[in-house]
């Protein structure tokens, strides 16, 4: 028997209560086994993907590594001294207030005044500034998924005439690029069980490759609500035959919210319900399902509230209450 961590990114938000009711097979888990809150933001900071899950399985203060992170997940070489962002393509109205996610709406030059540019799809891309990570101290920025409908002038990185140069000259009458999530090179302990992570987004596969730790990009994957459902819960079950913790991570959820779609957000959790619950629930594996943060349709953010869990194949029944991001899995690898 192994045990699999279900971690769905994005999973909570202001009408958890009404999509629960029509998530059968996570009710009847809450029913049978354990559930509780997990407590994955901690108190005046803001919800970050990179944090959140590393917080869920047991690491602290390691929330400024994003773009070091996203780098790792998309094979982005960098050397020890360059700066890593994350960046996304936004929309802004007429005020130049931000709108929401864009496509990108043009082909950038890969390498421009020592910046290199690397387009992960849709409104997705990464930037790399040769020799730059001396700056990371003085640069600040803004995640432009936090502050959808604020002036795009304040969400501009501040410190780097360079970089804000370079994001001007390149922005158009309606789009923008907003790099956010800047770090370093950096280095985490490795994870300390045997276990595998299953993902299809670059923020996933890069805290895993982060931690040294096996990572599978099972087919049909795409890290959003098209993703192979059915072919996640298959590859997460075959691994679960080979190693005593699998890890699980789907992130459409999170990214309907953004889209601030909450009928699509609902029925991904519908789909996720029937298609991964419940093999898994059918397997007889020891399991923990929970999310890493809130997102919100109606604001298309991150949410800061404590995430609901369900705990199914251990010793434990019942409400257990609020507990540190960290305890889950403790409770889930305690019969394993």
């Amino acid at each position: 028997m192994a045990a699999i961590f279900c971690i769905i990114d994005g999973m909570t938000d202001e009408h958890w209560s009404e999509t629960q009711k029509e998530m059968p097979c996570w009710n009847q888990i809450g029913q049978q086994g354990a559930v509780g809150l997990l407590q994955t933001t901690p108190s005046g900071q803001l919800a970050d993907s990179v944090g959140c899950i590393l917080r869920l399985l047991g690491y602290t203060g390691a929330d400024a590594c994003r773009g070091w992170i996203e780098a790792l997940g998309c094979d982005i070489p960098f050397a020890a001294d360059d700066l890593l962002l994350r960046a996304s393509w936004m929309t802004f109205d007429k005020r130049g207030c931000s709108t929401g996610f864009a496509v990108s709406p043009l082909k950038l030059p890969t390498r421009e005044q020592g910046i290199c540019y690397y387009s992960l799809g849709g409104y997705k891309a990464m930037l790399v500034l040769q020799h730059g990570a001396p700056i990371l101290t003085q640069l600040r920025t803004c995640a432009p998924h936090q502050h959808f409908g604020a002036p795009v002038e304040g969400l501009l990185p501040k410190g780097s005439e360079v970089l804000t140069a370079y994001i001007k000259k390149y922005c158009t009458a309606e789009q923008i690029l907003i790099p956010w999530g800047p770090a370093g090179a950096g280095s985490l302990p490795a994870f300390s069980r045997p276990a595998v992570l299953l993902a299809g987004c670059s923020t996933a596969l890069g805290i895993g490759r982060a931690l040294h730790l096996p990572v599978l990009h099972p087919n049909g994957a795409t890290g959003d609500v098209d993703t192979d459902l059915s072919a996640k819960a298959a590859a997460a079950l075959q691994a679960a035959e080979l190693y005593p913790l699998v890890i699980l991570h789907i992130n459409g959820a999170d990214e309907a919210g953004h889209r601030k779609n909450w009928e699509e957000k609902k029925a991904f959790l519908q789909q996720v319900d029937a298609f991964v619950f419940t093999p898994l629930l059918q397997s007889g594996h020891c399991l923990l399902f929970t999310a890493d943060h809130g997102c919100s349709p109606e604001t298309g953010g991150h949410l800061q509230n404590l995430q609901p869990f369900v705990l199914y194949g251990t010793m434990h029944r019942g409400n257990l209450g609020i507990l540190p991001a960290a305890t889950g899995l403790q409770l889930l690898c305690s019969r394993v």
